[in-house]
């Protein structure tokens, strides 16, 4: 029994069944099925049983210490999530704290266990790429199966909107991002034989490029271009024949699929896919302003208007109509009074935004912009720089 823990000093069961519980998770990993569910809660249940087995509690002291930064950045990034959730606890559901628990088990957890299993020397880093290199491989029989049985549909379609690779996986984006790590970590993990790493490059490649999914073309060329900039005196010559390669190989598939150039030039001209819109919403939600009972914002379509909402921003009312004030740019509630920031100057309300008047109006200052709240005082961006009132915007000195 003995010797089925110990060999060479090392618990060699132990390190059979880690190995095999880090094989099915790192293969699973890109698919997040019940096999990953399965071996990433087994990870964390052996790591807890050696623990108090072997009582190596110095270890685990010793990683913290060492891991400090990263722990330190680790709680604060954990720390913002929780902060955003009691901020907005009027229109987040339980299942917020659910997902921020799971973030920290599933990331800080795993993290102590392989920092505590590579302390005792039970896998390297060779390990984890064979295993990571064993998930990408299913994955990618998956795709070829889906190449095959419908390449014109994917590779030869003339819409690039619903074609795209996607194997086994619900979403073609995340392919490519999948696709795109294969291709970065055969360029880095694969030494020899050069004829491996090649096709493994290759391969990668044309899942990656006919994914469709342009954020994983540029986020792996800049890696591969990043990696080949610090490693640039010691790249063998034939790095510079598969370069040579993937370009005639690009220059082929443009030419011969009509969808792949469409998504191309979509990229080079900045086509955004509907993002742009998501954006304007997002700065949309920045203008809004919390009056307690009520939410008040600039109306989206119509800078003359603004609106009121009692349902925390799900449906929005007209509360102030008009041109007398100019076109709105900006809000902000200061004491008991909410400020504008308009095509005319400053406007205040003190009816919650149904009627304004002037506060300030003049160009000596620039262009008014957008005001916040800073203490006592008020900021106002314009177009000559940044001025300070600190008579409720009645005057304005220029802050260097």
């Amino acid at each position: 029994m003995k010797k089925f823990f110990y060999e060479n000093g090392a618990p060699s069961g132990w390190r059979i069944t880690f190995l095999t519980l880090l094989l099915l998770w790192c293969a699973s990993l890109f698919f997040k099925n019940a096999v990953y569910q399965i071996s990433f809660a087994a990870l964390n249940l052996l790591f807890l049983v050696h623990l108090i087995y072997f009582k190596n509690y110095a270890i685990l002291s010793e990683i913290l210490k060492k891991t400090r930064f990263v722990a330190i950045c680790f709680v604060c990034l954990v720390a913002t999530l929780a902060i955003s959730n009691l901020l907005n606890e009027a229109v987040i559901s339980k299942k917020a704290w659910q997902s921020t628990l799971f973030f920290v088990l599933r990331y800080g957890a795993i993290f102590l266990v392989l920092c505590y299993f590579y302390k005792l020397k039970f896998f390297d880093q060779n390990a984890v790429f064979a295993f990571l290199f064993v998930g990408l491989g299913i994955l990618s029989v998956s795709v070829i199966y889906q190449l095959v049985s419908s390449t014109d549909a994917i590779v030869f379609s003339s819409d690039s909107v619903r074609g795209g690779l996607s194997g086994s996986l619900s979403n073609r984006n995340i392919l490519g991002l999948f696709m795109g790590f294969g291709l970065c970590l055969s360029a880095v993990a694969i030494r020899r034989p050069l004829a491996l790493k090649f096709a493994a490059l290759f391969l990668f490649a044309f899942f990656m490029i006919f994914s469709f999914s342009r954020a994983a073309w540029v986020g792996a060329f800049c890696a591969l271009a990043f990696y080949g900039a610090l490693n640039l005196k010691s790249l063998n010559k034939k790095y510079l024949l598969f370069t040579v390669c993937f370009i005639a190989l690009f220059a082929v598939l443009l030419a011969l699929s009509p969808s792949f150039e469409q998504r191309l030039a979509a990229l080079f001209s900045g086509n955004s896919s509907g993002r742009t819109v998501i954006w304007s919403y997002i700065l949309e939600m920045a203008q809004e302003i919390d009056l307690g009972k009520e939410l008040l914002r600039i109306c989206p379509t119509d800078d003359n208007k603004i609106e009121y909402s009692t349902t925390n921003g799900k449906s929005w009312y007209s509360r102030y109509k008009g041109s007398s004030a100019g076109d709105f740019y900006d809000l902000a509630v200061f004491g008991d009074e909410i400020f504008a920031v308009t095509s005319k100057g400053i406007y205040t309300s003190k009816t919650d935004g149904r009627s304004w008047y002037s506060r300030y109006i003049g160009s000596s200052y620039g262009d008014f912009e957008s005001i916040q709240v800073s203490g006592t005082e008020l900021v106002a961006y314009t177009s000559k720089g940044v001025y300070v009132s600190k008579n409720e915007g009645r005057s304005w000195t220029k802050r260097n």
